[in-house]
């Protein structure tokens, strides 16, 4: 196993416009940049559509590069909050796609 994602259903309460929400993607470093993680996400979402979602969410910290990878698979920034883990603040974005 080089990765994983998995998903689940949106909190309605939080993002009502979203259905789906990306929970995590993950690559060994090594095996980055490599296209797979585009093949997971389809995947993913395909599985999303066959579940009914007609859209999705993902929340990435702002430090964490991964961002990058879901602004070129076409989601867009909807939401930046301010998180506290371990006594630092950290900002939290939610990337949205408004169709799968």
């Amino acid at each position: 196993m080089i990765g994983f994602s998995s998903g689940a259903a949106a909190n309605q309460e939080e993002y009502p416009a979203f259905d789906g929400d990306v929970t995590s993607i993950y690559f060994y470093e090594e095996f980055q940049g490599r296209g797979f993680g585009k093949l997971l996400m389809d995947a993913l979402l395909y599985e999303f559509k066959l579940k009914g979602y007609n859209s999705a969410i993902v929340k990435v910290l702002e430090d964490n590069k991964s961002r990058y990878f879901y602004e070129k698979l076409g989601a867009t920034l909807i939401d930046e909050t301010t998180i506290k883990i371990a006594g630092d603040e950290l900002t939290l974005l939610t990337y949205g796609w408004d169709e799968i």
